[in-house]
Protein backbone atom coordinates (compact mmCIF):
# COMPACT_ATOMS: atom_id res chain seq x y z
CA UNK A 1 0.00 0.00 0.00
CA UNK A 2 2.92 2.66 0.73
CA UNK A 3 4.26 2.05 -2.69
CA UNK A 4 0.96 2.58 -3.96
CA UNK A 5 1.13 6.02 -2.32
CA UNK A 6 3.85 7.15 -3.24
CA UNK A 7 3.44 6.27 -6.81
CA UNK A 8 0.00 8.40 -7.08
CA UNK A 9 1.41 11.64 -5.13
CA UNK A 10 4.22 11.84 -7.74
CA UNK A 11 1.75 12.12 -10.40
CA UNK A 12 2.51 8.44 -12.52
CA UNK A 13 -0.17 6.94 -14.59
CA UNK A 14 0.52 3.52 -15.24
CA UNK A 15 -1.45 1.42 -17.87
CA UNK A 16 -1.39 -2.44 -18.17
CA UNK A 17 -3.28 -3.71 -20.73
CA UNK A 18 -3.88 -6.83 -19.09
CA UNK A 19 -7.48 -7.92 -20.48
CA UNK A 20 -6.57 -7.16 -23.84
CA UNK A 21 -3.38 -8.39 -23.86
CA UNK A 22 -4.90 -12.26 -22.95
CA UNK A 23 -5.96 -12.54 -26.84
CA UNK A 24 -2.57 -12.39 -27.43
CA UNK A 25 -2.53 -9.43 -29.53
CA UNK A 26 0.82 -8.36 -28.49
CA UNK A 27 2.75 -11.43 -29.41
CA UNK A 28 3.35 -14.17 -26.65
CA UNK A 29 6.79 -14.54 -24.23
CA UNK A 30 7.57 -17.95 -23.32
CA UNK A 31 3.74 -18.91 -24.29
CA UNK A 32 2.47 -15.85 -22.01
CA UNK A 33 0.75 -12.93 -23.70
CA UNK A 34 2.97 -10.10 -23.56
CA UNK A 35 1.02 -6.81 -21.94
CA UNK A 36 1.70 -3.41 -22.92
CA UNK A 37 2.84 -0.86 -20.35
CA UNK A 38 2.53 2.61 -20.30
CA UNK A 39 4.09 5.74 -18.21
CA UNK A 40 2.63 8.54 -18.54
CA UNK A 41 1.82 7.71 -22.30
CA UNK A 42 5.08 6.35 -22.71
CA UNK A 43 5.64 2.47 -23.49
CA UNK A 44 8.19 0.15 -21.18
CA UNK A 45 10.31 -1.23 -23.25
CA UNK A 46 12.69 -3.97 -22.08
CA UNK A 47 14.27 -7.05 -22.93
CA UNK A 48 12.02 -9.54 -21.14
CA UNK A 49 8.47 -7.85 -21.54
CA UNK A 50 5.59 -7.97 -19.26
CA UNK A 51 3.34 -10.90 -19.52
CA UNK A 52 0.22 -11.92 -18.14
CA UNK A 53 0.25 -14.91 -15.96
CA UNK A 54 -2.67 -16.77 -15.00
CA UNK A 55 -4.55 -13.67 -14.75
CA UNK A 56 -2.09 -11.66 -13.02
CA UNK A 57 0.48 -9.33 -14.96
CA UNK A 58 4.06 -9.67 -14.14
CA UNK A 59 6.17 -6.67 -14.65
CA UNK A 60 10.23 -6.45 -15.48
CA UNK A 61 10.95 -4.55 -12.28
CA UNK A 62 14.13 -2.86 -12.88
CA UNK A 63 12.77 -1.23 -16.06
CA UNK A 64 9.40 -0.62 -14.11
CA UNK A 65 11.94 0.87 -11.19
CA UNK A 66 13.57 3.08 -13.93
CA UNK A 67 10.62 4.49 -14.81
CA UNK A 68 9.00 5.22 -11.48
CA UNK A 69 12.26 6.63 -10.48
CA UNK A 70 13.16 4.25 -7.67
CA UNK A 71 16.08 2.36 -6.84
CA UNK A 72 16.70 -1.55 -6.84
CA UNK A 73 19.20 -3.78 -5.19
CA UNK A 74 19.67 -7.22 -5.84
CA UNK A 75 21.28 -9.60 -3.43
CA UNK A 76 22.23 -12.39 -5.32
CA UNK A 77 22.95 -14.64 -2.30
CA UNK A 78 19.23 -14.24 -0.91
CA UNK A 79 17.75 -13.82 -4.10
CA UNK A 80 15.83 -10.83 -2.56
CA UNK A 81 15.58 -7.30 -4.38
CA UNK A 82 15.36 -4.31 -2.78
CA UNK A 83 13.53 -1.48 -3.51
CA UNK A 84 14.26 2.39 -2.68
CA UNK A 85 11.98 5.14 -3.30
CA UNK A 86 13.86 8.33 -2.20
CA UNK A 87 13.01 12.18 -1.93
CA UNK A 88 15.41 14.12 -4.07
CA UNK A 89 15.37 17.77 -3.92
CA UNK A 90 17.15 19.97 -6.47
CA UNK A 91 17.80 23.50 -7.37
CA UNK A 92 20.27 25.35 -9.42
CA UNK A 93 22.03 28.41 -8.31
CA UNK A 94 24.84 30.99 -9.84
CA UNK A 95 26.55 30.51 -6.09
CA UNK A 96 25.90 28.76 -2.57
CA UNK A 97 27.54 29.65 0.30
CA UNK A 98 27.16 30.08 4.32
CA UNK A 99 24.65 31.99 5.57
CA UNK A 100 26.00 35.40 7.68
CA UNK A 101 22.90 35.56 9.93
CA UNK A 102 19.91 33.83 10.05
CA UNK A 103 18.22 36.51 8.29
CA UNK A 104 19.81 35.58 5.19
CA UNK A 105 18.16 32.55 5.38
CA UNK A 106 16.03 31.43 2.53
CA UNK A 107 12.33 30.40 2.70
CA UNK A 108 12.19 28.07 -0.55
CA UNK A 109 9.12 25.44 -1.80
CA UNK A 110 10.63 22.25 -2.75
CA UNK A 111 9.24 19.98 -5.48
CA UNK A 112 7.42 18.11 -3.29
CA UNK A 113 5.57 21.02 -1.47
CA UNK A 114 7.43 21.32 1.23
CA UNK A 115 8.38 24.77 3.02
CA UNK A 116 12.29 24.46 3.82
CA UNK A 117 14.18 27.12 5.57
CA UNK A 118 17.48 27.37 4.09
CA UNK A 119 20.55 28.07 6.16
CA UNK A 120 22.72 29.26 3.35
CA UNK A 121 22.71 31.68 0.27
CA UNK A 122 21.65 30.52 -2.70
CA UNK A 123 21.95 33.09 -5.27
CA UNK A 124 19.64 32.98 -8.34
CA UNK A 125 17.65 30.09 -8.37
CA UNK A 126 16.43 29.10 -12.22
CA UNK A 127 15.56 26.40 -14.74
CA UNK A 128 15.78 28.14 -17.87
CA UNK A 129 18.65 28.49 -19.57
CA UNK A 130 19.45 30.31 -23.48
CA UNK A 131 22.17 28.76 -25.75
CA UNK A 132 25.63 28.88 -24.55
CA UNK A 133 27.96 26.97 -22.25
CA UNK A 134 27.21 27.64 -18.68
CA UNK A 135 29.07 27.30 -15.25
CA UNK A 136 26.38 26.76 -12.48
CA UNK A 137 25.66 24.99 -8.69
CA UNK A 138 23.67 22.44 -8.24
CA UNK A 139 22.03 22.10 -4.17
CA UNK A 140 21.09 18.52 -3.49
CA UNK A 141 19.45 17.40 -0.88
CA UNK A 142 18.68 13.34 -0.31
CA UNK A 143 16.42 11.44 1.73
CA UNK A 144 14.81 8.40 2.63
CA UNK A 145 17.17 6.11 2.73
CA UNK A 146 18.54 3.17 4.02
CA UNK A 147 21.86 3.52 7.03
CA UNK A 148 24.02 1.09 6.88
CA UNK A 149 24.19 0.85 3.08
CA UNK A 150 27.06 2.18 0.59
CA UNK A 151 25.66 4.67 -2.22
CA UNK A 152 27.29 6.08 -4.54
CA UNK A 153 25.49 9.17 -7.19
CA UNK A 154 26.17 10.72 -10.02
CA UNK A 155 24.08 13.31 -11.99
CA UNK A 156 24.02 13.40 -15.87
CA UNK A 157 22.26 16.51 -18.28
CA UNK A 158 20.69 14.96 -20.89
CA UNK A 159 19.35 16.87 -24.66
CA UNK A 160 16.16 16.58 -26.12
CA UNK A 161 18.04 14.34 -28.36
CA UNK A 162 18.29 12.08 -25.94
CA UNK A 163 22.26 12.89 -26.54
CA UNK A 164 23.98 12.72 -23.12
CA UNK A 165 26.08 16.30 -23.17
CA UNK A 166 27.64 15.85 -18.78
CA UNK A 167 28.14 13.61 -16.63
CA UNK A 168 29.61 14.45 -13.16
CA UNK A 169 32.69 13.11 -11.74
CA UNK A 170 33.07 9.33 -10.13
CA UNK A 171 32.20 9.42 -6.68
CA UNK A 172 33.18 7.39 -3.45
CA UNK A 173 30.84 5.40 -2.23
CA UNK A 174 29.24 6.98 0.49
CA UNK A 175 28.17 4.56 3.63
CA UNK A 176 25.23 5.90 5.58
CA UNK A 177 25.43 6.53 9.29
CA UNK A 178 23.46 4.38 11.25
CA UNK A 179 20.45 6.61 12.26
CA UNK A 180 21.24 8.68 9.14
CA UNK A 181 18.72 8.90 6.18
CA UNK A 182 19.92 10.74 3.55
CA UNK A 183 22.86 14.05 2.90
CA UNK A 184 22.58 16.71 1.18
CA UNK A 185 25.54 18.91 -1.11
CA UNK A 186 26.64 21.17 -3.16
CA UNK A 187 27.60 20.31 -6.69
CA UNK A 188 29.70 22.78 -9.06
CA UNK A 189 28.71 21.94 -12.58
CA UNK A 190 31.62 23.63 -14.96
CA UNK A 191 31.14 24.81 -18.41
CA UNK A 192 27.90 22.69 -20.58
CA UNK A 193 26.75 23.59 -23.16
CA UNK A 194 22.81 23.84 -24.45
CA UNK A 195 23.78 23.78 -28.04
CA UNK A 196 20.52 23.81 -29.35
CA UNK A 197 16.86 24.72 -28.46
CA UNK A 198 14.21 22.12 -26.27
CA UNK A 199 13.90 20.58 -23.14
CA UNK A 200 16.79 19.23 -22.04
CA UNK A 201 16.70 16.69 -18.49
CA UNK A 202 19.35 16.11 -15.11
CA UNK A 203 19.17 12.90 -14.40
CA UNK A 204 20.33 12.27 -10.31
CA UNK A 205 21.54 8.60 -10.35
CA UNK A 206 21.98 6.54 -7.34
CA UNK A 207 23.76 2.87 -7.54
CA UNK A 208 23.40 0.60 -4.80
CA UNK A 209 26.29 -1.95 -5.12
CA UNK A 210 25.45 -2.42 -8.70
CA UNK A 211 24.42 -0.25 -12.15
CA UNK A 212 23.66 3.46 -11.73
CA UNK A 213 19.37 3.70 -11.55
CA UNK A 214 17.65 7.42 -12.06
CA UNK A 215 15.73 8.49 -9.20
CA UNK A 216 14.85 12.06 -10.14
CA UNK A 217 14.75 13.92 -12.81
CA UNK A 218 14.28 17.54 -13.23
CA UNK A 219 13.78 19.46 -16.72
CA UNK A 220 15.72 22.57 -18.02
CA UNK A 221 13.98 24.79 -20.77
CA UNK A 222 16.64 25.84 -23.18
CA UNK A 223 15.32 29.00 -25.61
Amino acid sequence: MKNKILILALGITVFLGGYASANGINGFFKGFPIVKVMVNGKEVKSDIPAINFNGSTMLPLREMAENLNFAVEWDDKTWTASVTKPQVDMILCDYYGEAESPEQALEIQDDYGRTLLIDRIIGNPFSRFETGTYSFNAYIDVSGLESGKSYVDRLLIVDSEGNTIYTSPQNEPYLMPQGQSGFLYTLGIQDVTFASTGVYTMKYQLSVGGEYMTVYEKLLDVN
